[in-house]
């Protein structure tokens, strides 16, 4: 097998070990980050080249200081060598066409206009970031309203699976780089992709704001010129038949505890994960008889900093199979203590993310229903509820979803297909027709 054919799906190591490969934007910053980091191979004087398999000539010599591109090849019959730009200012198709033309006419490369560098964005994109991170969580820095902290969580998550590789970088790089950033990882997890463009935009908006980026906001720009799209995103529905809760459920009471009551209580209360792994014995409201919760009056007041919008406390009604559950937990108690969580291990300690994902999937793959996480029992809670006719905003206030999220909540629990719709309007009630007007009748006739 060739060279070139073997190096289709290109790993560092590949990269470091190769002379020749088709050029990306992503595999020269790769090539980039391997000779700054000391991973390729250099020459005697910290150099290193390749050559692009997909345009003969084209080259980049790359440095601990960054790469450009160069021909190297045969102009009017004579080996020529002569620089083209630096690839942080001029594009690969740029580079070439450049290339191309070099063949023909040896001035080429002198024609080329690379992009004039920002005023502003020598600050690295991770020095923007952590700026950023330090004025939201101390409130000076705000959009519309001071960033909640579950806001702030998702986006160390983003910033960590995404852009913490891109660091480095300056801005003015991460600005002529915006669609080598975003399409990879739009290829491979489209959600991640939309999730990584966003942060990137409030970064930037962020560093104008702060002084340290005087152009305009290049996420705006390709998208606003269509160079970029973001994938479209649809809420997720998946539902469980009747049969399938059943099997759920039996699952459940078969599995190791705490794990059954844990999601035997987030089918019967939709609370999502960090909310019940916060849960403790301090937000439950019950009156006892013979040491027993009393069913219909158990409640939850749950407090904002567990909840996903964390604007208030919420109030849970409990039915009675998530009170049957709390009144097992409550007897595995190891103690008295107010503050002590409800879920949790033997001996009381909390229990952990990691934890709850496997015990979900035994349970889920114990009971063979397939596809479900453990999400999806809140948005099944939702299904059945709209099924027996509780009306949105009902519907929104037990889930703990602001007003504002009715559309939301239309599209992910009440789907309507066209059949249903024509259906319904097939079969409204027609309209009484208007009675005539006797003095009209009686004018028309004279």
């Amino acid at each position: 097998m060739s060279q070139k054919n073997s190096l289709k799906g290109l790993a560092l190591a590949d990269i470091a070990q190769a002379k020749e490969m088709p050029f990306t934007p992503q595999r020269i910053r790769d090539a980039e980050r391997l000779v700054a980091e000391g991973e390729a191979d250099v020459d005697g004087y910290g150099r290193r080249e390749w050559r692009d398999s997909s345009c003969p000539g084209l080259r980049i010599v790359v440095t601990r200081q960054g790469g450009k591109f160069y021909f190297a090849g045969r102009i009017d019959g004579v080996s020529k060598r002569k620089p083209i730009g630096d690839t942080r200012t001029v594009d690969l198709s740029e580079a070439r066409d450049v290339a191309g033309s070099l063949k023909y006419d040896g001035t080429a490369a002198a024609r080329i206009a690379p992009r004039k560098a920002v005023a502003g964005g020598s600050d690295t994109l991770k020095a923007v970031w952590e700026a950023y991170v330090a004025e939201a969580e101390a409130g000076t820095f705000r959009v519309k309203r001071k960033i909640r902290p579950n806001t702030l969580r998702s986006y160390r998550g983003v910033w960590g699976a995404s852009l913490s590789d891109h660091g480095g970088k300056p801005m003015s790089w991460v600005a002529d780089n915006i669609d080598g950033i975003f399409l990879p990882l739009q290829a491979k997890t489209p959600y991640a992709a939309n999730r990584a463009l966003a942060l990137l935009s409030l970064l930037f908006r962020y560093a104008a704001q702060r002084r340290s980026w005087a152009g305009a906001n290049p996420v705006a720009d390709a998208l606003r010129k269509n160079r970029l799209a973001r994938h479209e995103e649809k809420p997720r529905q998946r539902f469980l038949s009747d049969a399938e809760r059943q099997r759920f459920r039996q699952a459940c009471e078969a599995a190791a505890a705490p794990w059954g009551e844990v999601f035997v209580f987030a089918h019967e209360t939709g609370l999502r994960k960090r909310a019940l792994l916060g849960l403790r014995w301090k937000h439950v409201h019950a009156e006892q008889r013979n040491g027993k919760f009393v069913a219909g009056k158990a409640s939850l007041v749950i407090p904002a900093d567990i909840m996903k919008a964390g604007r208030s406390d919420h109030s849970v009604d409990l039915r009675p199979e998530a009170v049957a559950a709390l009144e097992r937990r409550n007897a595995a108690r190891v103690d008295e203590d107010e503050n002590g969580f409800v879920f949790a291990w033997e001996g009381g300690s909390q229990l952990n993310s990691s934890s709850y994902g496997r015990a979900f999937h035994d349970i889920a793959t114990a009971a063979q229903v397939k596809g479900l996480r453990p999400h999806d029992l809140r948005r099944d809670l939702g299904a059945r509820l709209v099924a027996a006719g509780t009306p949105l905003p009902i519907v929104a206030k037990i889930l703990g979803h602001s007003p504002a999220s009715i559309a939301m909540l239309a599209r992910t629990y009440a789907p309507v297909s066209d059949e249903t719709a024509r259906k319904w309007l097939l079969d409204a009630p027609a309209v009484p027709k208007a009675k005539r007007s006797r003095a009209r009748s009686t004018a028309k006739a004279s």
